[in-house]
């Protein structure tokens, strides 16, 4: 059986040491394939001043799909790589006990419906997934939405295809999913989203939604995003001296995001 990660967000761009070793080791970067997925911005970080993060959206319409990037692992150990790409979203690539999950969210798993895993493989992971007392607390969803993860940490969205139609060819997929912040059972909107990044906690890491697009991780939100941080600021006509701006003072980076294109 062949599995590989669903990528959203900083996991795939950031360059903390202990991430950068996890795709050098873990994945075969080669082989990455862009795919459709239910995502949004959606959580509160207070890594990143507060302002939002992507997370998975069941709810979500297929017009609606953004975009994501499947990576092939290099092992077809599940638990041991749902460990391995855990120890890459801590902060500091510190995992002793070898966890799976936290409040804030936790690897999932994700399976071809037209390939179900092999009975010996599923047994692994629930058996795995029950030594974790946080897959028993489910996750927040916004109003009819189904929770992203159940109790068994199954993912419980589509399976991914391109925008060609075709799958990519592993058989099932890991992936880390976040708690949303939701307010009313309801998800923030491009303008509260927008508006955290411009907060003196959240300017300095507009980055993220900058890289993400840079790197081809897009979600629906992402035009009316890009048209409010210009609004929002006065005296700018660009997405990049929107960026400027809102960073100010901060550690902006120099580079371009082509964030235009």
């Amino acid at each position: 059986m062949k599995i590989g990660v669903l990528i959203i967000g900083s996991l795939y761009w950031d360059d903390a040491p202990h991430r950068e070793e996890w795709r050098r080791e873990r994945l075969c970067w080669d082989a990455q394939q862009p795919v459709q997925a239910p995502i949004r911005y959606g959580r509160r970080s207070a890594s990143r001043g507060c302002s939002y993060t992507m997370v998975f959206s069941s709810s979500l319409r297929d017009n609606q799909f953004g975009r994501a990037i499947v990576i092939p692992c290099k092992s077809q150990d599940i638990v041991k790589e749902a460990e391995c790409l855990w120890t890459a979203e801590t902060r500091d690539g510190n995992n002793a006990k070898r966890h799976m999950s936290a409040g804030w969210g936790r690897v999932a798993l994700l399976e071809d419906p037209d390939r179900p895993m092999p009975g010996k493989a599923r047994e692994s992971w629930t058996l795995r997934v029950a030594r974790e007392p946080c897959y028993g607390q489910l996750m927040d969803s916004a109003i009819n939405e189904e929770v992203a993860v159940d109790q068994s940490g199954f993912l419980k969205i589509p399976w991914p295809k391109s925008e060609n139609g075709s799958a990519p060819v592993v058989d099932a997929l890991l992936a880390t999913a976040t708690n949303p912040t939701l307010d009313g059972r309801c998800y923030p909107s491009a303008q509260q989203i927008a508006n955290a990044w411009r907060t003196s906690k959240g300017r300095i890491h507009v980055d993220y939604f900058c890289r993400n697009r840079a790197h081809g991780i897009e979600t629906f939100q992402d035009a009316e995003i890009k048209e409010l941080l210009c609004k929002i600021i006065a005296g700018v006509e660009t997405i990049d001296q929107a960026v400027m701006e809102v960073t100010r003072g901060g550690c902006y980076r120099q580079e371009r995001w082509r964030l235009d294109e």
